[in-house]
């Protein structure tokens, strides 16, 4: 077996310091300086210091591009999810909706029934979600170790989030129930 070894070739590196608003005129010097010292000397991938810092930290942009949109499309689907079980469930429970309706119940009453569903679905996943979320911080950080703790902020404003898409997504359904006609509820089925 034969290893080659990679001879990676010098490549001189020259920084120039000047004004931002003259970039373009520092690069053209830069060229006309090396023209002169040595006619035909290659000079290329001239960039300046905020195009090489973004072409640094282009794959961490990326990736966080790409986590972005993998969030929004959890929090995308969580709140479809959370309106499909609301909107099938007051749909099954649409006769008892109008019974209820029938006897005297008011939109309060059956809006804190919907409520009621929506706090133990979501409290629920909520309770469990993050302490998932802690107990995955915790491995993470025995295995790998400049991973930080939970942060307790960052865990409130992911519940809120979550809070806040579950009331939006629950609207609905609950508008609809406060809707049920009584008498077209007792025929139902």
């Amino acid at each position: 077996m034969v290893w080659f070894a990679l001879d990676v070739p010098y490549m001189p590196t020259l920084h120039v310091r000047g004004a931002a608003s003259a970039a373009g005129s520092i690069q053209a010097a830069v060229r006309q300086e090396f023209d002169r010292i040595d006619k035909g000397f290659p000079v290329f991938n001239v960039k300046t210091l905020d195009t090489r810092i973004a072409d640094s930290l282009s794959n961490e942009r990326m990736v966080a591009n790409i986590s972005g949109t993998f969030g929004i499309l959890a929090v995308a689907l969580a709140a479809v999810g959370i309106y499909g079980v609301l909107a099938y469930s007051v749909s099954r429970r649409t006769r008892e909706i109008g019974i209820r309706m029938a006897l005297g119940s008011g939109t309060g009453t059956i809006l804190a029934m919907v409520a009621r569903e929506v706090g133990l679905l979501v409290g629920g996943g909520t309770i469990a979600g993050a302490g998932i979320a802690v107990a995955a911080v915790r491995l993470l950080s025995q295995v790998l170790p400049p991973t930080a703790s939970i942060a307790p902020s960052m865990l409130a404003a992911c519940v809120g989030v979550m809070l806040v898409i579950t009331i939006l997504a629950a609207c609905v359904p609950a508008i609809r129930a406060c809707r049920v006609d009584p008498l077209a509820a007792l025929r139902h089925e």
